[in-house]
């Protein structure tokens, strides 16, 4: 009980914008997504072929969405441009952003959709409890994000 109530307490400070639509612990946020993907390693690169500190996929990068701009060059430019820290930190950041302000700060359904893919959130993210009806959805990507979303709120 007490593990849940300091996940939600985690959560809920990570979520929490200022005027300016920032969210105010998006770096504490950032950290523990970089601990949890990378164990911060710059240079790391998972069995699927994502790269550096934020583990993004080459593809993703190229031609990201919600507006945010890709990175340019062949596959084995964006793999090397993914490895500079500032760039993959940016990018990462970015989408994570852009993440928080689609499912309106709910972190849990956030992190759910870099780690899984928005379009797995999406399918969940109008019922009341969308977590839940994320992995009613999605069981199988469920298996491996439900335990990614611990394991980064509780880095926060």
């Amino acid at each position: 009980m007490a593990e849940a109530q300091s996940i939600d307490e985690r959560k809920e400070r990570a979520a929490v914008t200022e005027r300016t639509g920032r969210w105010l612990e998006f770096d504490e946020l950032i950290n523990a997504v970089i601990a949890a993907e990378s164990g911060d390693v710059p240079k790391a690169v998972s069995k699927v072929g994502a790269v550096g500190l934020l583990q993004i996929l080459p593809s993703t990068a190229g031609k990201p969405c919600f507006g945010i701009v890709g990175l340019e060059g062949g596959d084995e430019e964006i793999v090397a441009q993914l490895k500079d820290p500032d760039m993959n930190r940016r990018l990462g950041s970015e989408s994570l952003s852009a993440m928080l302000h689609r499912y309106h700060g709910d972190t849990d359904l956030s992190l759910a959709a870099y780690n899984a893919g928005p379009a797995q959130a999406d399918r969940a993210a109008k019922d009341e409890r969308p977590l839940d009806k994320f992995v009613e959805l999605n069981p199988k990507a469920a298996k491996k994000t439900i335990p990614y979303i611990k394991r980064v709120l509780g880095n926060v």
